[in-house]
């Protein structure tokens, strides 16, 4: 490939050939979607988007999202899951290290600290002149992605453990109602969600995002032709049970949040709305429905629900392993800040003992 490569700056009126490419990939990925920088942008940060270009040849595209650093220490820029690089380029060095020297002046002219991204191929960060630390993943470098091509619902079903068939089926003779949440009806059920979210998070003992964050994520429903969210509840004797959210883009549907009350759990209303899920990727003619992010260390019980909807036999052609997260340094401050971040959290660890 000759290099003649230039990076063009994407603007709205653009969005769609930016992403138009990105779907024509064999795995779509959302947070590098147009209308996922715009849900980052109701967060007050800058978002910016680029194709790189041979010609009139696009060959890679990347959203870059300016981030504060702790301790006033300036602004960093994350490409989450990207860049993303044309199917067809089976060698990819060439492309990234000028994917890299964009970057650099990226870099200098928003004033960031360093780079991170998250490449979704495989990529050995010595095999560039460029300062690359591999850092601690933010997205999860680990998930499991259940192929729908050419299957229909008695053939997934087929495929999944006995245990799973049994609970899908239990849920529906239970009667549970599936309320698909839509501008009519979102503040009563928003609301019911909400509840239901927070009372997860105390049971389970994890962090959330403010409420806000997902009523502002949720209006983004259907904003394009590529792209939408989706909010299903399981109702149960008129009472919200459990909650997930989806976000489609492309050939993927991706089950990016979950939500269950303690009431009513043997109802299997985690079991109920994930066969909804995916009865609705079906529909809407999805190749690929990712279940978002396994580890046996740190997420054993969720790890061990996701995985029951695999056969076991063929479960590893299903688990994705991605190279993880990476940091691109152009400033010696990146270390001072490193420093200072490791010094916070080992005062931190000690005064909790």
């Amino acid at each position: 490939m000759e290099n003649n490569f230039v990076i063009k700056n994407i603007l709205e009126q653009n969005r769609l050939e930016y992403d138009d490419f990105l779907v024509k990939q064999e795995n779509n990925y959302f947070q590098q979607s147009f209308i996922w920088g715009q849900i980052q942008k109701e967060f007050n940060v800058d978002v910016f988007r680029y194709l790189i270009k041979n010609n009139k040849n696009i060959l890679a595209a990347f959203s870059l999202v300016k981030k504060k650093l702790p301790f006033n220490f300036g602004c960093y820029g994350f490409l989450a899951e990207g860049p993303i690089i044309d199917d067809q380029i089976k060698n990819k060095e060439e492309i990234l290290n000028f994917i890299f020297s964009s970057l650099e002046n990226i870099t200098v002219k928003e004033k960031l600290v360093f780079i991170r991204f998250e490449p979704r191929f495989v990529f050995e960060e010595k095999r560039y002149n460029f300062s690359i630390y591999k850092t601690k993943d933010i997205t999860p470098s680990e998930t499991i992605i259940m192929d729908l091509n050419s299957k229909d619902e008695s053939e997934i079903l087929a495929s999944m453990s006995q245990k799973t068939r049994y609970n899908i089926r239990l849920s529906l003779k239970k009667k549970l109602n599936l309320i698909r949440v839509g501008s009519d009806n979102f503040k009563k059920y928003f609301k019911l969600f909400s509840e239901v979210m927070q009372e997860t998070a105390q049971r389970d003992n994890f962090c959330l995002h403010s409420m806000e964050y997902y009523k502002k994520m949720l209006k983004y429903k259907k904003r394009d032709k590529n792209f939408d969210i989706q909010l299903l509840l399981a109702e149960f004797q008129k009472e919200i049970i459990a909650g997930i959210i989806l976000v489609f883009f492309g050939n993927k549907v991706t089950y990016l949040h979950g939500a269950s009350s303690n009431k009513y759990r043997n109802t299997m209303p985690a079991y109920f709305l994930q066969w909804s899920a995916i009865k609705l990727a079906l529909e809407n003619n999805c190749k690929f429905y990712d279940f978002y992010g396994i580890s046996s260390d740190k997420w054993q019980g969720v790890t061990r629900f996701k995985k029951s909807f695999f056969d076991k036999k063929k479960i590893d052609e299903s688990v994705q392993n991605y190279s993880g997260t990476f940091d691109i340094v152009f400033s010696k401050k990146y270390f001072l800040y490193k420093l200072l971040r490791n010094i916070y959290f080992f005062i931190k660890k000690k005064m909790k003992r």
